[in-house]
């Protein structure tokens, strides 16, 4: 049984980038949950608590808080660093541990740090899952998927009036949506994750970001994995990840599959 594991420190440049190590197996996992799931609070959510402790059970498990949110340093907001910041946190909690190469799993906006992870530094990634992300979340002139401009505006104003209120869980997590002891864990975790003002523009950021160029170099098999009832902007945008790396693993031993 995996107790709840104590959450340490490690340093990328000069900020401070909160990770758990827990579970034995033979190789690493490293985890990165979506930016309004604190690793320390991911273990009062007994679902996750299973979840984590169940990954535990066959691998050495890595969790990180990115910077910007969760027991991790804040970020500037007015002047918000390239989205390769969060690869070194990822790289320098990876150092910490002992980890010269893991498997990755991350979910939603925390993918794309993932892909460039994995596209620039493919010695340390030996395999990758995606949950319901994309390499681009909203529309623009050259890619037709995703949300138009305008419903990503609705949709972050949004975020910015109703985090931390209980309100977003149907769109975030509708299957447990009536679950009123989940809806308060939800809230908690939203408010705890990092203020308004501080998540909206990181919320703002990787709804904007752009990660398309990276997925061609992407060595690691990958799978690619989304809620096809699910609410978001993620599901038309799936295909694009999946096409792209199955064209670039063809005349290579890695593979894509889309679930």
């Amino acid at each position: 049984m995996v107790g709840v594991p104590e959450t340490r420190y490690s340093r990328a440049g000069g900020v401070h980038v909160a990770y758990q190590v827990f579970g034995e197996g033979p190789f690493d996992l490293l985890f990165i949950s979506h930016p309004t799931d604190p690793i320390d609070l991911l273990w009062d959510d007994p679902l996750a608590a299973a979840a984590l402790r169940r990954l535990g059970s066959v691998a050495r498990v890595l969790m990180l808080d990115l910077r910007g949110a969760g027991s991790s340093d804040a970020v500037n907001v007015a002047q918000l660093p390239r989205l390769e910041a969060w690869v070194d946190d990822i790289i320098a909690v990876m150092d910490a541990a002992g980890s010269s190469s893991a498997a990755v799993l991350a979910t939603g906006e925390s993918a794309q740090p993932a892909m460039v992870l994995a596209a620039a530094h493919p010695a340390r990634v030996h395999a990758l899952a995606l949950v319901n992300s994309c390499a681009r979340f909203v529309r623009a002139p050259d890619y037709p998927h995703g949300a138009p401009p305008e419903v990503a505006r609705k949709l972050i104003d949004g975020y910015r009036e109703q985090m931390g209120t209980g309100q977003l869980t149907e769109f975030l997590t509708p299957s447990r949506a009536h679950d009123p002891i989940f809806v308060r864990w939800r809230t908690r975790a939203q408010r705890l994750a990092g203020a308004p003002a501080t998540m909206t523009p990181l919320y703002d950021f990787f709804l904007h970001a752009d990660v398309r160029h990276v997925l061609g170099l992407v060595q690691a098999p990958t799978l690619v994995l989304h809620r096809e009832d699910g609410s978001g902007l993620s599901g038309e945008a799936r295909h694009p990840i999946a096409a792209v790396m199955s064209r670039a693993a063809s005349n290579d031993s890695a593979g894509t599959e889309s679930v």
